[in-house]
């Protein structure tokens, strides 16, 4: 039982170095239920306009229109509220944009072009971690999870914004061990201390 603790591994100001690192890290516990999930936090009118087109792969959780029953479309936010003088949807703000079990690469690229200087989180779950014998680590399928935070350092995005990215991964309570041998596999290591995680 517990929570996983989220190891920061990579930091860098460059958006496509940071999800190209997490993306290494993921490939080491990729299984075939491997899926993404994420959020983008939408402090203004222009960052709801600019993200717009993310919106069909998730659901705004702040206007409650939650995620879409199984088998309907993601809900869009209603056309009336694009956001053009005087922002309609102003008064709604700040919303945060929440995507789950989107298949790796589908929403990736897009998230990267658009992302800008927005708080947000984007991450792969459903891996398992391999085996590491010399370390007495048996494979790790219940606390895997890569996930690269940008433009902060709080893997909740919780507190103030950072000018960097910062790639995390995720492993059990009691395995710092396995953190650092993940890192190593791709020539990172651990850059500072873990994060309560999920």
């Amino acid at each position: 039982m517990g929570n996983t603790r989220a190891v920061p591994v990579f930091r860098t100001t460059d958006v496509h170095e940071a999800h190209a690192t997490a993306g290494r890290l993921a490939a080491i516990g990729t299984t075939p239920r491997t899926a993404m999930h994420g959020e983008v936090q939408l402090p203004t009118g222009a960052d709801v306009e600019r993200c717009r087109p993310l919106f069909r792969h998730g659901y705004v959780t702040d206007l409650e229109l939650g995620p879409p029953p199984e088998g309907e479309a993601p809900r869009e936010l209603p056309e009336g509220w694009r956001p053009e003088p005087p922002y309609a949807i102003e008064p709604h703000l700040p919303l945060t944009l929440r995507f789950e079990d989107v298949a790796p690469g589908r929403l990736d690229a897009e998230l990267l072009e658009l992302v800008g200087s927005t708080p947000a989180e984007l991450g792969w779950w459903w891996l398992c971690w391999p085996p590491v014998p010399e370390l007495g680590l048996a494979a790790g399928p219940k606390y895997a999870d890569v996930q690269v935070v940008f433009n902060h350092r709080d893997i909740y995005l919780d507190g103030a914004p950072a000018a960097d990215h910062t790639v995390f991964v995720h492993v059990g309570p009691r395995e710092t061990d396995r953190a650092e041998w993940l890192a190593g596999q791709i020539g990172q290591r651990v850059i500072g201390p873990p994060q309560h995680g999920w």
